[in-house]
């Protein structure tokens, strides 16, 4: 929660982009640890890795207990980028990671790794991007049906 609080202090004008920049950079990050800390569909194996990270046995995982799992994973990874990564995760800012907020992680990074939502995503860019048919004007037929 300190590190949302640092964001939203130090950028207000730009507040919006900074965050989703956060969050984006903390996704990214996920995406690299679940092939170190071999995230699986397998839910025993993911509670387990839950409980090995979550070292003081506090039934949640905090930014000092990620870090040191993922130094130990092999994960070179700095202070701000283990925030980012909270951030991304911790969906009720209590400066945690729950085991529900885990499970939730977990189904994104899986969810992800897949061809069919990579290809969804391609799509939905593609659709965004896209040249507006005709004049690029609309038209008040258009908005009275």
């Amino acid at each position: 929660m300190a590190f949302k609080m640092l964001l939203i202090k130090g950028a207000k004008p730009v507040g919006a982009a900074v965050l989703g920049f956060a969050a984006y950079k903390g996704y990214e990050e996920w995406q690299r640890a679940g092939e170190l800390l071999k995230v699986s569909e397998n839910k025993d194996q993911m509670k387990k890795l839950f409980d090995k990270i979550d070292t003081d046995k506090s039934g949640s995982i905090n930014s000092t207990e990620l870090q040191k799992a993922l130094n130990e994973a092999g994960m070179d990874v700095n202070v701000l980028t283990v925030q980012a990564m909270m951030y991304s995760a911790d969906k009720d800012s209590d400066g945690t990671i729950s085991k529900e907020e885990w499970h939730a992680l977990i189904e994104k990074i899986l969810d992800d790794r897949t061809p069919n939502t990579m290809d969804k995503a391609a799509e939905k860019y593609a659709e965004a991007h896209q040249k507006p048919k005709g004049d690029g004007i609309v038209h008040s037929k258009v908005i009275k049906k």
